[in-house]
């Protein structure tokens, strides 16, 4: 579990988001609201050509990376997870 939340229920999904990200480590959108309690399916791609990661959580969090809440992505794939988060984040 992360600070701002957990592994979230499929069914309880309101919506899905979908981010890119590139070998220039640009993510578009490169921001995402999100309300408490909210359980979203976050689903990333990678449009470059080497191995990315996406991890839902504070910056303060990035050294502790879990398999929760982290997606690894080879190039050019696109690989999905739902999330419930605990807190309001931006």
């Amino acid at each position: 579990m992360s600070a701002v939340g957990m592994a979230g229920d499929p069914v309880e999904v309101t919506r899905t988001i979908e981010v890119t990200v590139d070998d220039s480590m640009h993510f578009i959108p490169d921001h995402t609201t999100v309300k408490t309690g909210e359980t979203v399916w976050l689903f990333a791609k990678n449009l470059g050509k080497v191995p990315h990661e996406k991890v839902i959580g504070w910056i303060t969090e990035f050294t502790e990376h879990a398999e929760s809440n982290m997606l690894t992505l080879k190039q050019r794939q696109r690989c999905g997870i739902v999330w419930k988060f605990a807190q309001a984040a931006r």
